[in-house]
């Protein structure tokens, strides 16, 4: 059966992960045609198990890739509105200023079919809440969220959602007040006047968003982003939780009535107790995904257990993924599920090899063994590993198993029948979090807590060493040590010949990465908020460390928040990071100029004297890049009024390869006499899909083709990507056909 499990698998992850499914359901089943050939040499049992779990496997996978293809609603080419009735099932994200906050939210129709919505709304509305119906007029379109490569692509997130719709909020009407458990405890949460409520709504009921946004960086930066949400660990305490209580009580009443204690399944009646109050918790959490996978392997080992199936761990967790994949299918496109599966294999690992140690010192080695062997594949993930989780998680787990988490739960016990004394728990129950808290975000602010991938490859040389002394055979220890070495050697070949201009997908923003030998010069850095969300943090600097590119020079063309809002950020995280313009120390001016890794850059505006009548936009700073031959001009929100005034000066200084349309499209820049100046090869832009200010304004989409140009815009192909060697060019997007998946 096992064998069975595992062709069915595969099967599956081919089909999944494939750029053509159809194309790998045939090579798939051919080998099943190849497979039964053989099996006059293999025994009929084994390999009609084989063969059987291969075809399950396909059958499984292809049907669910089929059924779960993007709705037509994502491929709409203009949006349309219309108004319908929702009931709010979970707000994943807030953020904006006090005044003008938006929240991201999923919300459900009459149909049962889910859609994700931005809502910015006024700071006098009532803000919504979980299980809330609203009357909505929404503006529905295809998928309007960032997408920069490498990332995970946003449809998968849609589809692995199950989100059948998406788009923007622009009315709303409250209907009915949603009075669910859940409601009703985050209600409570709020009203208990506690410091941190996001805290314990997220172990409670699994909602992150109340949590600050620079909470959640510091708790990544060191190891603990796990600890905020339930997942397997919060499950897995609970249910030890009740197992250990369990045994205590029954034991202790099998003793008082005087019955046989070895004749009553004391063991079984704690084991079905934990599966249940497990159960329970997580229906209160709204069965996330982490939880139903952490359910599941749960039942799965029990089930073993009650039914008296004797065998390896590895085998349970093998039917466990099997199970997990028979109720959702599309797991394995998310990465949270190999992050379940690797953290419990590693478990199993380390606990089969585990020296005899005392029991505080087998923790530690457990713990140890864990965070070691999750780093690749969290490295994979996030970009980075934190050098402290080991002693992070060592101190701030026990504080969390031990006594945050059972008061909370017993405070969430007495919440309905006596609130007072819930909410007196609650409020003891964060104290050792805001006492551990303020050491906790100083040791967040070094920066040697976060190894990026860009100095990570000097941990993975150390690791590959110590890999030669675990006991495995030494065809597995050489086989994983020139693989990675072949990857290290491809993932380098051919990048020094060459410069790459990304232009990212920010929303309304700029933000410009000029990629040349594993460095970066910045021009423009994204926008922000007031309530410390930065693009910069959530895009640009995962990015930048997701390519391994460290930023050395960087140009802000003027101080609006759309093109500077990144600064601070940045100016942080690097701090030998060299700045030019405002709101930097060193200003931007005309006659500017140097050269970057073989790229000659120069400031062609502003000049030092300018009425003060003028607009910060037409004070943008207009660099002017050189590549061999290939020359880009990125003008800012300069306007018609700027324009005029430097094809005065400097008309002749113009003409570029490449033009970096000025303030987002807008029709008052980019006028005719510009355009013809420039006289660009390529024309690119950066707006937000579905803008408010209708960006790129159709007035300049059509002067550009009527130049026989192609406006390639941010906001509708996502990262716009041009290479150049310095004689030729070409230009690619994330969006491209060859290079999506089917969930793209």
């Amino acid at each position: 059966m096992d064998r069975g499990i595992i062709a069915a698998i595969i099967a599956m992850l081919l089909v999944l992960y494939s750029y053509q499914p159809l194309l790998t359901f045939g090579c798939i089943a051919l080998a099943c045609l190849l497979l039964l050939v053989l099996m006059l040499r293999i025994p009929a049992l084994r390999s009609g198990v084989l063969v059987g779990g291969l075809l399950c496997g396909i059958v499984w996978g292809y049907g669910n890739v089929c059924l779960s293809q993007p709705s037509n609603l994502f491929a709409l080419a203009h949006a349309f509105r219309f108004a319908r009735a929702y009931t709010i099932t979970d707000i994943s994200e807030q953020y904006g200023s006090a005044s003008e906050p938006v929240w991201r939210i999923h919300a459900q129709d009459l149909q049962g079919r889910d859609s994700l919505f931005y809502w910015r709304a006024e700071a006098a509305q009532q803000p919504p809440e979980i299980g809330d119906r609203w009357w909505f007029t929404v503006k529905i379109g295809a998928d309007n969220r960032r997408y920069n490569s490498p990332s995970q692509a946003p449809q998968r997130t849609l589809i692995r959602q199950r989100i059948y719709s998406l788009g923007q909020i622009l009315q709303a009407e409250r209907l009915r007040a949603g009075n669910s458990v859940r409601q009703r405890l985050q209600r409570a949460l709020v009203s208990s006047e506690l410091q941190q409520p996001g805290l314990l709504m997220a172990l409670l009921i699994g909602e992150r968003y109340a949590i600050p946004y620079t909470l959640k960086r510091q708790w990544q930066r060191l190891g603990l982003a796990h600890a905020l949400a339930i997942s397997g660990l919060h499950l897995a305490l609970v249910a030890a939780l009740v197992l250990r209580l369990g045994y205590v009580v029954l034991l202790r009443l099998s003793a008082w009535c005087g019955a046989a204690t070895e004749r009553l399944p004391v063991r079984t009646y704690c084991e079905a107790a934990a599966l249940t109050i497990a159960f329970g918790y997580a229906a209160i959490a709204g069965f996330p995904i982490s939880a139903i996978r952490a359910l599941t392997m749960l039942s799965c080992l029990f089930m073993h257990r009650w039914l008296g199936l004797k065998t390896s761990g590895w085998r349970i967790l093998l039917r466990s993924m099997g199970l997990m994949l028979c109720i959702d299918p599309l797991a394995p496109l998310d990465g949270g599920f190999w992050l379940s599966v690797i953290a419990v294999a590693v478990l199993f690992l380390s606990y089969w090899r585990a020296p005899r140690l005392h029991s505080v010192a087998r923790l530690v080695y457990l713990q140890a063994t864990l965070t070691i062997g999750m780093a690749p594949l969290t490295l994979s993930l996030f970009g980075g590993v934190s050098s402290i989780a080991l002693l992070t998680n060592l101190l701030v787990l026990p504080v969390l198993s031990s006594f945050t988490l059972p008061l909370a739960l017993f405070g969430t016990l007495l919440t309905f029948a006596f609130p007072s004394a819930s909410a007196a728990i609650w409020q003891l129950a964060e104290q050792p979090l805001l006492w551990l808290q303020p050491w906790l975000a100083h040791l967040a602010s070094e920066s040697w807590v976060w190894i990026d991938r860009r100095t990570s490859g000097y941990i993975v040389w150390l690791a590959l060493g110590c890999l030669w002394f675990l006991p495995l055979h030494w065809r597995w220890r050489l086989l994983l040590s020139v693989g990675y070495s072949g990857y290290l050697a491809v993932n380098q070949w051919g990048q020094s010949d060459v410069m790459k201009l990304h232009l990212l997908a920010v929303g309304h923003g700029q933000a410009i990465v000029i990629e040349r030998n594993n460095a970066a010069l910045l021009i423009d850095v994204g926008w922000a908020a007031e309530s410390g969300y930065s693009i910069a943090a959530s895009e640009i600097d995962p990015w930048l460390v997701a390519r391994g590119l460290w930023p050395e020079l960087a140009m802000i063309s003027h101080t609006d928040t759309d093109h500077s809002g990144g600064y601070r950020y940045l100016a942080q995280r690097y701090p030998n990071l060299h700045w030019l313009g405002r709101p930097s120390e060193t200003p931007c001016q005309q006659g500017q100029q140097g050269v970057w890794h073989q790229l000659q850059w120069r400031i062609l505006w502003p000049v030092t004297a300018l009425p003060d009548s003028w607009q910060e936009n037409n004070r943008s700073c207009v660099v002017q890049l050189r590549f061999g031959h290939f020359t880009m001009l990125i003008p800012g929100d300069l306007q018609a009024l700027g324009e005029y005034w430097l094809m005065r000066q400097q008309r002749d200084q113009l003409s570029s390869d490449l033009l970096v349309l000025g303030h987002h499209g807008s029709r008052n820049a980019s006028s005719e006499q510009w355009l013809d100046a420039v006289a660009p090869q390529v024309v690119l832009n950066s707006s937000a899909r579905y803008s408010r200010f209708h960006f790129p304004n159709a007035v300049i989409e059509q002067r550009v083709e009527q130049r026989g140009h192609t406006l390639w815009d941010s906001g509708k192909y996502g990262q716009i990507t041009v290479w150049s060697d310095g004689l030729h060019w070409r230009l690619t997007t994330p969006a491209e056909p060859s290079q999506r998946h089917w969930f793209e």
